[in-house]
């Protein structure tokens, strides 16, 4: 594997800027060595390694003056292939009991076979136990003057206050684009490969920072002859400019089809969305004025973005980073993938959709709610001046008055419509229509099971309930639609409903029955599935 064949051996190996690796060479050149250090930082980013180098330093029979290991002493090689005996490398994952450190501690106590110092790597030491931690303090604290802790570690989090107070912390970071790509020129020559820059970097950029994983795609890409963008699953900066064109345009076609190719040529939308994101990352970055110095990417893709910016505001790309980054936390959980990219794609152009606008705001003032008839250039009335200003509740009374008087012209209005089927087919089908339902929502079904179709007025069902409950249930938006979906799908018309309470009430089948029924003693049976919240619609009060 190229990440072991390439493996830094010396400081001066480790890609540079590095503060870690410079302050470490000179505590050895000084022989100001610690008895304990803690690195901490991303996988793949040096922390093994540069613990092994520091094993050579400290070991090293050819020391240079700056502290580097000679890297052709016996220690050295030993280091290098893995027999010297006096380093020990800990998988702390499966070596994390209290046993096995008590086991560690007596091994301590031994001087070294061959070197001068003895080395313990703990790999992932954050996964030992509370009580291995604790047995490991003192040794920690104080070992003998020949024992050298190197602790290393993803999470650093999770290692107690205690150990860290004990040990040297070094923070390793994420490299950048530019010493990953420099690092994979020099594995491309030294395999006699050819391979483009640009290439290069798509993969620099998909290792997110881990010369690891760089190495290890950089060995598939060139051993299988291998476009580095179809291996990694990812679009070119043109797509990702396009698609981006796309949403701005409200051209929501041709933005689904861009994802939902990419999602059938096998492409991780994942790894797309996570690319289409970095993406509006740069483009934020060019339109708030701050892309200089932070940006590490070509003229070309530059030239790409300040033109893109210019049809953008900051705003505008924040809400499409808000909506991708949801979009793609659910792809991996979502039972149809690209479906979450999709609903993210509508819900960036509904801004310059005229259709997604939402409805004006109307404001009804009083005067034109009981003056909305007289001029407006009329003098009023001296006894108007000295009424006194009414109730808001009043107004409130009156707007709703007059909003049912209008319901009610409606309904006379539509009472000629010539119904688009007639009521006996519609009872006809009554049952199949509740079978329906039953397979969608049991709790729906048993709702409108207690209803009674009583007429048709144009593409109008009327449906008879015994209990208000019933109606404002049924007539709730996400309700409706489901029981007029089953109206379509049985009777074939569209058709909406709307429901009444009958003056009637149904007898009591037993004693331990309610009256009329309420948000607290309604019962329903269960739904296959969905929870209790999901059959309220999360609308109501439930105790």
């Amino acid at each position: 594997m190229f990440y072991t064949k390439y493996r830094p051996q010396k400081f001066n190996e480790i890609s540079k800027p590095n503060e870690t690796a410079e302050a470490l060479m000179n505590q050895v050149a000084t022989g100001k060595v610690s008895h304990a250090y803690l690195f901490h930082g991303p996988r793949g980013t040096g922390k093994t390694t540069t613990a092994r180098i520091l094993a050579k330093a400290v070991n090293c029979l050819k020391l240079s003056e700056t502290g580097d290991p000679c890297g052709k002493c016996e220690v050295c090689s030993a280091v290098q292939n893995g027999s010297f005996v006096d380093m020990i490398e800990i998988d702390a994952a499966s070596n994390r009991g209290i046993d096995d450190i008590r086991e560690l501690r007596e091994r301590v106590k031994l001087a070294p076979s061959s070197g001068k110092k003895k080395i313990y790597i703990i790999d992932e030491v954050h996964m030992l136990t509370n009580e291995a931690f604790n047995a490991l303090l003192k040794t920690l604290e104080e070992p003998p003057s020949h024992t050298i802790f190197i602790l290393a570690t993803t999470e650093f989090h999770k290692v107690p206050e205690t150990v860290k107070s004990r040990c040297q912390v070094f923070k390793f970071k994420r490299a950048t684009v530019a010493q990953i790509v420099e690092r994979l020129e020099k594995i491309a020559r030294n395999e006699k490969a050819k391979i483009g820059k640009d290439e290069l970097k798509k993969i620099a950029e998909a290792s997110l920072g881990g010369f690891r994983d760089a190495d290890t795609l950089l060995q598939q890409v060139l051993e299988g002859n291998l476009n580095a963008g179809s291996l990694l699953n990812v679009g070119s900066v043109g797509n990702y400019a396009d698609f981006i064109d796309f949403i701005r345009k409200s051209d929501i076609s041709s933005a689904l089809t861009q994802v939902n190719q990419a999602n059938d040529e096998g492409v991780d939308l994942y790894v797309w969305t996570g690319e289409l994101i970095k993406y509006l990352r740069d483009l934020l970055f060019i339109t708030a004025g701050a892309g200089e110095g932070l940006l590490d990417v070509s003229k070309d893709v530059m030239d790409k973005l300040n033109k893109q910016s210019e049809s953008l505001n900051p705003a505008q790309i924040i809400k499409y980073i808000d909506s991708f980054s949801k979009a793609q936390n659910a792809v991996k959980s979502s039972f149809i993938t690209q479906l979450p990219v999709e609903l993210a794609i509508i819900e960036s152009s509904a801004d310059f959709r005229p259709d997604f606008a939402p409805p004006a705001v109307v404001v009804v003032t009083k005067t034109e709610i009981t003056e909305e008839h007289e001029p407006a250039t009329k003098e009023p009335k001296k006894e108007d001046q000295n009424k006194k200003e009414e109730p808001e509740e009043e107004t409130k009374i009156r707007v709703k008055i007059k909003k049912e008087k209008e319901n009610a012209k409606e309904e006379d209005e539509d009472k000629d419509a010539e119904p688009v089927v007639a009521l006996e087919k519609v009872q006809k089908k009554w049952p199949k229509i509740l079978d329906h339902l039953l397979d969608h929502n049991s709790s729906v079904q048993a709702l409108l099971k207690s209803g009674t179709p009583v007429s048709v007025v144009g593409n109008t069902l009327f449906i008879e309930v015994f209990y208000a409950f019933h109606k404002e249930r049924l007539e709730s938006p996400k309700n409706r639609k489901m029981v007029e979906n089953a109206l379509k799908e049985i009777l074939n018309e569209d058709i909406r409903i709307k429901c009444s309470v009958s003056q009637a009430k149904p007898a009591k089948k037993s004693e331990k029955e309610v009256g009329e029924l309420t948000d607290y003693n309604v019962v329903l049976p269960p739904a296959k599935e969905g929870s209790t919240l999901d059959i309220f619609d999360g609308g109501l009060p439930l105790g």
